[in-house]
């Protein structure tokens, strides 16, 4: 069996370029991309499957216009206006991008879970132990802990 410890809930967010419509929106609604060309991560990938699952019973948004793998493909695209990157929020590469604008989307609210996973009953390395404080110390100092349901 595992033991998981849940780092932080990351949300999914709409990466849009600076002239487009929705740069100064303070949030998105699911049903606001419906005409859009959205730029996904691969279906096949965790977070297109996170994205499939959650659209599929809440959401009418299956106008998937790019389907890629990494983070930085789709922010190249939104760059040469392709259309709408939907990412998980540290996926965002904030500041990189002085174009890009990343805005949260809302109704309903997708997120990922980012945790460490290990066996239950074994002891981990004095380097994996030390590894999972750094990380837990890093993540109280710079996002909210999530709780446990």
């Amino acid at each position: 069996m595992f033991e998981t410890t849940l780092l932080l809930r990351d949300p999914f967010i709409a990466v849009v370029r600076d002239d487009h419509p929705f740069s100064q929106k303070r949030r998105i609604r699911w049903r606001n991309l419906e005409k859009e060309s959205l730029i996904f991560f691969r279906r096949s990938s965790g977070s297109g499957t996170i994205l499939e699952r959650a659209l599929k019973r809440k959401a009418s948004v299956q106008n998937w216009k790019y389907e890629v793998q990494h983070p930085t493909t789709a922010l190249g695209l939104v760059l040469a206006g392709a259309g709408i990157a939907v990412l998980p929020s540290l996926g965002a590469l904030r500041g990189v991008y002085p174009r890009l604008r990343a805005i949260p989307l809302v109704e309903p609210l997708v997120r990922r879970d980012i945790g460490l996973i290990r066996l239950s009953n074994t002891a981990l390395t004095l380097e994996a132990s030390r590894l999972c404080d750094m990380l837990l110390e890093e993540i109280s100092h710079t996002h909210k802990r999530p709780t446990l349901r």
